[in-house]
């Protein structure tokens, strides 16, 4: 759950009405709201602390550089993904695209901008890409680009 994000100007009134009113029927927030004391619904700031502590922020840990180079040098492109049709973030590509962008962003967080596990990255590519992708990358951009070119 995550509360929601009002205008600087809206009232404690109406931010806590809204609040009040987002909740799913029967979810396990309504019960929780409802179990409250009237005095702590109608007072926004009260409600906005109760909330916090029922439900509070989580903290992810960032990933190291580390964990982002073992990502990187698991990704297998599968068969069944050369060639298929996929849904990006609402945009349609191949799946073989969609790997090689997926490469692209995974490679800048593993910080290896010499590409020195490029090679390993490709191993982790059926025998017929390896045949079609060929050459020697010196930049992920052109390795992934070697990727989606391919028809």
């Amino acid at each position: 759950l995550t509360m929601n994000k009002f205008k600087e100007t809206s009232s404690d009134d109406f931010k806590a009405d809204r609040l009040s009113n987002g909740f799913a029927t029967n979810s396990k927030a309504e019960t929780w709201y409802e179990a409250l004391d009237p005095g702590i619904q109608g007072d926004w700031k009260k409600l906005r602390a109760a909330f916090l502590t029922q439900w509070p922020k989580e903290t992810v840990p960032a990933l190291s550089v580390e964990q982002h180079r073992a990502r990187l040098c698991v990704e297998k492109l599968k068969k069944e993904d050369i060639g298929t049709v996929v849904k990006v973030r609402g945009i349609d590509m191949t799946g073989h695209v969609a790997w090689a962008n997926h490469i692209l962003t995974l490679s800048a967080l593993a910080d290896d901008p010499s590409g020195a596990m490029i090679h390993e990255v490709r191993d982790g590519m059926l025998p017929i890409m390896k045949k079609i992708v060929t050459g020697t990358f010196k930049t992920y951009k052109a390795f992934c680009d070697a990727v989606k070119a391919v028809d």
